[in-house]
């Protein structure tokens, strides 16, 4: 299809050189004849586009016409009263000139429609225009990757209005919509755009639309714990100093960690779940209420990951049943890396962890199950007691890939959980 286009270009350059050959003819082409100009039309017919090609001329040759005193003609054909004078060439009621330039400025694109396709003129184009531009294509289609990448890198060093603007932009493209990571990329606006764009993320946290109040939640929680995109090269913008988040972002973090289609599904490359898990972890005091509620819940993601916030934050009223909750994935099932996930997360919630095993260890009816086993081999590794290579692969059933569950780093699930202590490991 782009190569069709490039060669319409060719066309319609042609054309636009037959219309200009034809105008130097009508110069060439001597016509001496006091013509009539027309009478004077109002000035918002110019707005239409057929009187930018056709002339609204009269034309009437007034050569017999007697003029009067004041040597003025009145035209018989439209009865303009006017004074006449004589024109070189012959009339016409096209605007050559007119038609061929816009032969040739519509050629123009069509030749480079490659190059404005790919965006390539973005880093030459006002930010007023950029944004015009995002703003024209919205949710309805992706506007060039070009743009978008420009957008970003000037959005921490526009003017306010301009930066407003934008903020309002990327916060309308955090919707669930058909575009693929326009919310992704908005988020990264958003962040670097603050502290500007804050009061627009505590707006949306209260959206009906799941999407659009996670990722302004994923945002926020990007600014207040300096966590950067990975395509944000600079550092993650301050935000104003004693700033206190509202109590709804953490609300809408725990819904984040239920099971949802937030993610790389809907074209974000970072997941809720992650996020929130990670920012829940330093703030779990302030989310009790919703956490309490989430160690019950009927979604299994939801509860378990709740159960491992508690537990590694050691949260003094409910660390106790998160960790009773993440004993559970310790037994053998079908779920793929849950048991690794709930090992890391009772090892890092360290010796407050030791009576509750011990307690699930005596309660085994068989020793040597998973769930048995790992129990074990937690309580030696968190009191630090030394145990033989052999003894050690034994008891661990659970990563066969390392010789210790601590030390796996094979799968996404352990990597969600915040860097240990120095000299934990």
């Amino acid at each position: 299809m782009t190569r069709w286009i490039e060669h319409a270009a060719i066309v319609l350059a042609g054309l636009a050189c037959a219309v200009l050959f034809l105008r130097l003819l009508r110069f060439r082409t001597p016509a001496r004849a006091a013509l009539c100009r027309g009478p004077f039309h109002p000035w918002f017919l110019a707005l239409l586009p057929w009187h930018w090609f056709c002339s609204r001329r009269c034309d009437y040759d007034l050569s017999g016409s007697i003029p009067d005193a004041a040597g003025q003609v009145i035209c018989p054909e439209c009865g303009t009263r006017q004074t006449p004078s004589t024109r070189r060439r012959r009339p016409s009621k096209w605007r050559t000139g007119r038609i061929a330039l816009a032969l040739l400025l519509i050629a123009l694109p069509c030749w480079k429609v490659r190059w404005i396709r790919s965006g390539n003129w973005a880093p030459y184009t006002p930010t007023p225009v950029l944004l015009a531009a995002e703003h024209a294509a919205g949710s309805l289609w992706a506007a060039p990757s070009m743009v978008r990448e420009e957008l970003r890198l000037r959005a921490g060093s526009m003017g306010r209005p301009w930066q407003s603007w934008l903020c309002r932009i990327a916060i309308g493209e955090l919707h669930d919509d058909h575009v693929k990571f326009n919310g992704d990329w908005a988020m990264d606006v958003l962040t670097l755009s603050a502290p500007r764009s804050i009061p627009m993320l505590e707006r949306s946290l209260g959206s009906a639309d799941l999407q659009q109040r996670q990722a302004a939640a994923m945002v926020l929680m990007r600014l207040i714990d300096g966590n950067p995109s990975p395509r944000i090269e600079t550092m993650v913008p301050a935000i104003p100093a004693g700033y206190k988040a509202p109590h709804r972002l953490v609300e809408v973090a725990v819904e984040g960690l239920a099971s949802d289609s937030v993610g790389w599904d809907a074209g974000f490359f970072a997941t809720n779940h992650l996020m929130a898990f990670r920012y829940l972890i330093n703030h779990a005091p302030e989310a009790t209420r919703e956490l309490d509620a989430a160690l019950g819940s009927s979604d299994e993601q939801q509860r378990y990951l709740a159960s491992a916030v508690v537990a590694i934050s050691r949260h003094p009223a409910l660390a106790r049943r998160g960790a009773t909750n993440l004993l559970e994935w310790l037994s053998d099932d079908a779920t793929d890396a849950n048991a690794i996930f709930a090992f890391q997360a009772l090892w890092r919630m360290g010796d407050a962890a030791i009576p509750i095993l011990e307690s699930a260890l005596a309660a085994e009816p068989d020793q040597e199950t998973q769930r048995a086993r790992t129990e074990l081999l937690l309580i030696y590794r968190i009191r630090g007691t030394p145990i033989t290579t052999i003894e050690a692969n034994r008891l661990n059933t659970i990563a066969r890939s390392a010789s210790d569950p601590i030390h796996f780093r094979d799968n996404w699930l352990p990597r969600m959980m915040p860097p240990l202590a120095k000299g934990h490991e």
